[in-house]
C-alpha cells in the first residue's frame, strides 16, 4: 500500500510538471503572435507614411508640370505692384528737385562763380 502511494505521488508530480510546462508553452505561443502582430502593425504604419509622402510628392510634381506660367499682364499683385510699375514708367522726383542734368549745370555754375570769386 505504501508503495502504491509513492508511485501515485511521483506520477502526480510528473503530471503537475508537465502541466506547468504546457501552460508556459501556451503563454509563450500567445505572446508571440501578439508581438508579431504589433511588429507588423508598426511596419505597416511606417509603410503607409512612406506611401503617403511619396503620393504627396508625386501630386506636387504633377501639379507643377500642369501649371502654366502666367504673363505679367495676367498677374495682379495689388497696390504695391501698381506703385512699382508707376515708378518704372515715371521715376520719382521730389517737388523741389530738378533733373540730374540741370543739377549738374547749376553745380558747374556755382563752382565757376566760387572759383572766380576766390581769384583776386
Amino acid at each position: 500500500m505504501f508503495v502504491r502511494f509513492i508511485k501515485a505521488f511521483k506520477q502526480a508530480e510528473q503530471d503537475n510538471e508537465n502541466r506547468k510546462k504546457m501552460e508556459v508553452a501556451a503563454r509563450e505561443a500567445q505572446k508571440k503572435p501578439q508581438e508579431s502582430i504589433q511588429k507588423k502593425n508598426i511596419l505597416n504604419a511606417k509603410k503607409n507614411n512612406q506611401d503617403a509622402v511619396i503620393n504627396e510628392l508625386k501630386n506636387k510634381t504633377r501639379m507643377v508640370n500642369e501649371k502654366r506660367l502666367l504673363k505679367q499682364d495676367e498677374v495682379y499683385n495689388g497696390a504695391l505692384e501698381d506703385i512699382l510699375l508707376g515708378l518704372k514708367n515715371e521715376p520719382y522726383r521730389r517737388a523741389d528737385a530738378v533733373r540730374r542734368s540741370q543739377r549738374r549745370k547749376q553745380e558747374t555754375v556755382r563752382l565757376s562763380r566760387t572759383m572766380d570769386e576766390t581769384d583776386f
